[in-house]
């Protein structure tokens, strides 16, 4: 792969992830980790049409609130809120499940890595027999 990608799909993954921890950052900075505590965007310096943060809201970590102050599934009310928070939990949750499933696939390739190797070494001691 040429190096000028791989430069760029870092770069392109390191600025998502700090766009990320920026949301987060701005939720927790201002308490909004709680239905009760829900800001608005407004509020909370952030846009909706920030990528980051609808990534974040598609997987249940920022949720807003209904008129009545109850959190909402995402997509209800055609996406206007009265409210946002952070919901930690969903968080832990899912970067525990993210970070177990890294571990997974990065066991996976070693495996695939090791019996490729076995299989050259193989082909290598055969052919000199």
């Amino acid at each position: 792969m040429n190096a000028a990608i791989i430069a760029a799909t870092t770069a392109s993954a390191a600025a998502a992830a700090k766009a990320r921890q920026n949301i987060l950052d701005s939720f927790r900075l201002r308490g909004a980790t709680a239905p009760d505590r829900a800001r608005t965007l407004r509020e909370l310096g952030l846009d909706r049409d920030m990528t980051a943060l609808d990534a974040l809201m598609k997987q249940g970590i920022v949720r807003g609130i209904d008129h009545r102050g109850r959190p909402a599934v995402h997509g209800e009310a055609n996406g206007r809120y009265d409210g946002y928070f952070l919901d930690e939990s969903a968080f832990v949750a899912y970067r525990d499940g993210a970070a177990g499933l890294a571990q997974k696939q990065a066991g996976r390739f070693a495996a695939i890595v090791v019996a490729a190797l076995m299989v050259v070494l193989g082909a290598a001691l055969a052919l000199r027999s």
